[in-house]
């Protein structure tokens, strides 16, 4: 195993995402990422691949998966036939059944391609050795693109595609933006030495832009099914806040290619500069939200919390909302965070002034029996000190049960009404990085933190 590859999976995958994509997105901008408040369009495409995660983005990447997905929303004349597999493994393909030309992919990862022109003379051996170092590629630990982590590695075949004789088909990639076509990528030479890349706009006006590869010397003209291919990509783009997809024009017609929820997977320079601010602006985000899921009667449950109103939605099975059932206006969110050491809950503190822009936030801390300690980190104390919480007790209970096990973790609720809801989970708070003050605190907390015994 490489260096390279030792970092990436062996000690990589011990690195939290968060900490892992700072990492990355640092290597190639020299700079660390805004996730809390994110502007760019890097910088927001990293922050989708922390908090934006349904189930059917897995779906939408298995390259074999997806298939069915597309057939389902925009019919299965756009899709390439699949001719083989899935198979687990190279020796599990039987090329008996395969045609003399044909396509072998991976359904997991990027660059896990294969065509066969001529089946008599196909490398079987080179095949092999090129396919299965692929399936032992854990494409998500690269750059923690998080729809790809739960693909199951597979190979399948579908059928080859030639356009006259143009070995290597032209490749529109269309960049969605909250559901709606923005930008074009016009592709030659795909995955070659000589591949290009030029941008248009949706009306197919070259725009002065490129990133990995040079623009190129002859541009290609629009495409004569231009609105089709743009009507696709707004129906597979509904209610996501980025989607490109990718799709070819063989023989005069569409072929759905692939989705992708982060091009060039958030890290790649623009240029001109401006034009990462640009489409930055174009990606509407939520409200920062806590909230959680539960299955009641069948149905899954999602509550959203922001800092001015509280959501429940009632969804589907495909993560599609069916209903808003419940909508309350919140006057003041009030953020209680406990503190927990294996099981015991040693203080908390409480976040204040949060939906106000024009006040800063407040953070009080109390002892496990509600008294106020003489101690602040990272925002001052409120004037008044906020009241007990209706609920304290069974806060306090659900917090021990939930960090039971863990030397120390951060349990958050909201309490909003005569409900409890829980806001996140936090192994490091503040990542280990705000002091104390007084610094003594530091020690005190620092106390009750037992760690294992590694003589």
């Amino acid at each position: 195993m490489s260096f390279r590859k030792f970092l990436v999976f062996g000690i990589g995958r011990l690195i939290p995402d968060r900490m892992w994509i700072q990492i990355k997105y640092y290597q190639w901008f020299r700079k660390l990422p805004n996730l809390k408040n994110p502007q760019t369009f890097n910088e927001k495409l990293n922050w989708l691949k922390l908090y934006d995660r349904r189930p059917e983005y897995t779906t939408m990447v298995d390259k074999y998966e997806a298939k069915k997905y597309i057939s389902d929303r925009i019919g299965v004349q756009y899709v390439v036939p699949t001719i083989g597999g899935p198979w687990h493994s190279f020796d599990e393909i039987d090329f008996d059944i395969l045609p003399e030309q044909f396509v072998l992919k991976t359904t997991h990862d990027c660059g896990g391609v294969l065509i066969c022109k001529d089946k008599k003379s196909f490398d079987k051996v080179k095949a092999k050795k090129f396919l299965e170092e692929h399936l032992r590629n854990n494409y998500y630990l690269t750059c923690r693109e998080w729809p790809y982590k739960n693909v199951l590695p597979r190979i399948f075949a579908e059928s080859y595609m030639k356009d006259g004789e143009n070995d290597f088909l032209p490749v529109y990639k269309i960049m969605c933006f909250n559901g709606e076509p923005k930008v074009i990528q016009s592709i030659q030479n795909d995955k070659q030495p000589n591949e290009s890349i030029d941008y248009f706009d949706t009306d197919w006006n070259l725009l002065i832009l490129k990133q990995n590869f040079p623009n190129s010397e002859a541009p290609l003209s629009k495409p004569v099914h231009l609105n089709e291919m743009l009507e696709i990509a707004r129906v597979l783009a509904k209610d996501k806040y980025f989607l490109r997809v990718d799709l070819y024009v063989i023989n005069d017609e569409i072929s759905f290619s692939e989705c992708t929820f982060y091009s060039d997977a958030g890290l790649a320079e623009f240029k001109p500069a401006d034009w990462d601010e640009k489409l930055g602006r174009w990606i509407k985000l939520p409200e920062n939200m806590g909230g959680y899921r539960v299955i009641l009667n069948g149905m899954i449950i999602e509550i959203h919390i922001s800092e001015k109103e509280l959501t429940e939605f009632t969804m589907d099975e495909n993560n599609r909302i069916i209903s808003a059932i419940e909508k309350e206006q919140i006057d003041q969110l009030t953020d209680y965070k406990f503190f927990c050491f294996d099981g015991n809950v040693k203080a908390l503190f409480i976040a204040t002034d949060r939906a106000d822009d024009k006040i800063e936030t407040k953070f009080d801390f109390f002892d496990a029996n509600y008294n106020h300690l003489a101690l602040s980190q990272g925002h001052p104390n409120a004037t008044e000190p906020p009241k007990k919480p209706a609920a304290f007790e069974l806060m306090k209970r659900l917090a021990s049960e939930l960090s039971k096990g863990i030397p120390q973790l951060r349990v958050d609720f909201y309490e909003v009404g005569n409900r409890i809801y829980v806001g996140e989970l936090t192994l490091f708070h503040f990542s280990g990085n705000v002091p104390f003050q007084p610094e003594l605190w530091d020690y005190t907390f620092g106390s009750w933190i037992q760690l294992p015994n590694k003589e």
